[in-house]
């Protein structure tokens, strides 16, 4: 099967975007899928399994959370591909901080196609760091047995 780039995931990615902004949770609810599906966040607890365990976070809780750290997501690129009914988006961004300072995030989802709707499967998105502070010392690190998850 052929892997193509995909303008109609990429809609997809600038809708779910849209959909954040304007808080809209019905939208998130629709495009997810049933079952074991998955999502994450940057934090090591943020693991969500399940579609009422994601659906119980809101769009309005996690906006309210990003408003009083101080942060908002801005994107710079989103690139989608499909295969049959699966696809996947890809999104370059980053967190603005409330000093102007920024941190560089990339967030994958995995998406399928049901009764010809694609609904999300998975999704996560990470903090982007340079390989010179996956070090000894460095402020990322944990001792062995002690990492989150």
């Amino acid at each position: 099967m052929e892997v193509n780039r995909s303008p109609e995931l990429e809609e997809r990615a600038r809708e779910s975007h849209a959909a954040f902004e304007a808080r809209d949770n019905d939208w998130f609810r629709r495009s997810l899928g049933e079952g074991q599906v998955i999502a994450f966040g940057t934090a090591p607890d943020e693991v969500f399994r399940g579609r009422e365990a994601i659906l119980g976070l809101t769009v309005d809780e996690i906006a309210e959370l990003n408003e009083r750290a101080g942060i908002k997501l801005e994107i710079d690129e989103t690139e989608a591909y499909e295969a049959g009914d699966a696809g996947w988006i890809l999104t370059h961004a980053h967190f603005v901080l409330s000093d102007g300072s920024s941190v560089p995030t990339r967030s994958l989802t995995v998406v399928f196609r049901e009764d010809g709707e694609w609904k999300t499967g998975i999704s996560g998105i990470s903090v982007v760091v340079g390989n010179d502070v996956l070090t000894p010392g460095s402020p990322i690190a944990t001792r062995a047995g002690a990492a989150a998850g």
